[in-house]
């Protein structure tokens, strides 16, 4: 004999008759009405009387209600997202290419940019800024572990240290920091600011004697029990070092160097880079190229646009003259390497040039320093394209310092510009540009050519840094030269 399986539907309705038959009983022998509330949907069922029919009546107006309000629901949630997809959505301005001009209407920063107050902004840690926790960077520049400890260095040196600030630390492995010397007091006192300067500079070369000395006199210790405080820092230093402690001490003595501190050098810049960043962006993605490129300059110049090095380097871009000459005008009354908005366009074609040649974006950097020729050099050494391998055993006489470091020292930057709102104090409200590139159709005087645009010549300099010199001698501008000028005005 087969038995009959009850559907999970009966089952329940049989439940409901027995449930319904004792709560009847158990109404007539209190003689009061029993209200019953529902947990889901905050309704409530009122029994009247014993009997099953009624019960089942108010089970059903109960499922009623409850399926009411579910369908309302998914009627407002449907309603909800079409309101949003027809939600306007902010238009993100572009560069717009024209036939006699193109018009650079630089867009805000993308979300990913945005300037965040730092009071409601999420706080990270170095570590985790190291380590771009909020995914803010390019997975091409993340930072090796092996290189960690050197851009960490460079790290406080732009996010943690003041120029009244000087670092005293190994050459080599620039991460282990013997002190750190605060000269901030004597700008407080007497007299004037290079008096100041110097009275604090006399006591950085003291502690500076101070190191050597101390390092030497360890380096001659039989043993290295019963050291002061000072000592005994130096000595757990130099301990990491591989190799005999007494040689790597005696080397420690005359390869050490101070660093200036370059945390408000780098918050200047960063608020002079807000109006040009997006343009500077728009210019390397164009061409398929990295974006966080354009924090080189900050590694460069602070982004200082009167930057001028002893070599002759200038610009944000810190641009030489052999290789401005290239791309760009140079002469007695023109330099176009300070017009911001024409070097990163000399840099786009450099650093892309660059990295065809050596097919590895760490070397291309450090080429936009040492050279391509140099890296070359280093790679053939080595026979290896690996940056860590180039900057940890790769030895020249060119290849110094400045070199070695420069490319850590962009990876540190680049984390601390992206996570500015963590170190630095940059305001919520920002201003772009909006600028229109025009081409002068003949030579043409500069006054003469700001007179036919009704610009005054302080606003012509303004967007066009190049002509400063040129302004001055009323020169001529050749055919085809490129101006800036507010999108407001009318072409030439």
């Amino acid at each position: 004999m087969i038995e009959q399986i009850q559907s999970p539907k009966s089952i329940l309705l049989n439940t409901s008759l027995f449930l319904g038959f004792a709560l009847g009983l158990q109404n007539l022998y209190l003689n009061q009405l029993y209200t019953a509330p529902s947990s889901s949907n905050n309704l409530e069922i009122k029994a009247k009387s014993a009997s099953t029919q009624p019960l089942k009546k108010t089970i059903e107006q109960v499922e009623l209600k409850t399926s009411s309000i579910a369908t309302s629901k998914r009627k407002a949630s449907k309603k909800t997202v079409t309101n949003l997809r027809n939600k306007p959505q902010p238009i993100n301005k572009q560069i717009v290419k024209l036939k006699k001009a193109k018009v650079l209407a630089i867009a805000p920063p993308s979300p990913q940019n945005q300037i965040l107050d730092p009071e409601v902004s999420q706080k990270f840690s170095k570590a985790q800024v190291l380590n771009d926790l909020d995914q803010r960077i390019s997975k091409d520049f993340k930072i090796h572990k092996r290189l960690k400890k050197r851009v960490g260095f460079w790290f406080d040196i732009y996010t943690k240290h003041d120029s009244d600030k000087y670092v005293l630390h190994h050459t080599k492995f620039p991460w282990l920091v013997y002190k750190v010397i605060d000269i901030k007091p004597f700008y407080n006192g007497k007299g004037p600011t290079w008096l100041k300067k110097s009275r604090g500079e006399k006591l950085v070369k003291k502690e500076k004697k101070k190191l050597k000395n101390r390092l030497l006199a360890l380096s001659k210790r039989k043993n290295f029990r019963n050291l002061n405080a000072y000592d005994r820092h130096l000595y757990k230093l130099i301990k990491g070092i591989r190799g005999p402690i007494r040689k790597n001490l005696k080397i420690a003595a005359y390869k050490f160097r101070t660093q200036v501190g370059q945390k408000n050098f780098i918050q200047t810049g960063i608020l002079k880079s807000i109006p040009f960043l997006p343009m500077m962006e728009r210019e390397f993605e164009n061409y398929g190229l990295p974006t966080e490129l354009t924090r080189i300059p900050f590694v460069e110049s602070s982004f200082n646009v009167d930057a001028f090095s002893r070599v002759g380097a200038s610009g944000i871009w810190q641009i030489i003259p052999r290789s401005g000459k290239e791309f760009l005008i140079l002469n007695k009354h023109i330099d176009e390497r300070n017009s911001p908005l024409k070097a990163t366009q000399f840099a786009r074609k450099h650093l892309r040039r660059d990295y065809r040649i050596l097919r590895s974006w760490p070397l291309a950097i450090t080429a936009y320093n040492h050279g391509v020729g140099g890296v070359r050099k280093g790679v053939k050494k080595l026979k290896s394209k690996s940056i860590i391998k180039l900057i940890s055993y790769y030895s020249s006489p060119s290849f110094k310092f400045a070199s070695r470091n420069f490319y850590t020292c962009f990876l540190a930057v680049l984390h601390a510009e992206k996570y500015k709102e963590q170190y630095f104090n940059v305001p919520n409200d920002t201003t772009t540009l909006n600028l229109q590139s025009i081409t002068v159709n003949k030579k043409s005087r500069v006054k003469n050519i700001a007179k036919n645009l009704k610009l005054n010549l302080k606003t012509l300099v303004k967007h066009n840094l190049d002509l400063k010199k040129a302004i001055k001698a009323n020169v001529h501008l050749p055919k085809g030269f490129e101006l800036f000028i507010p999108t407001t005005e009318k072409q030439l």
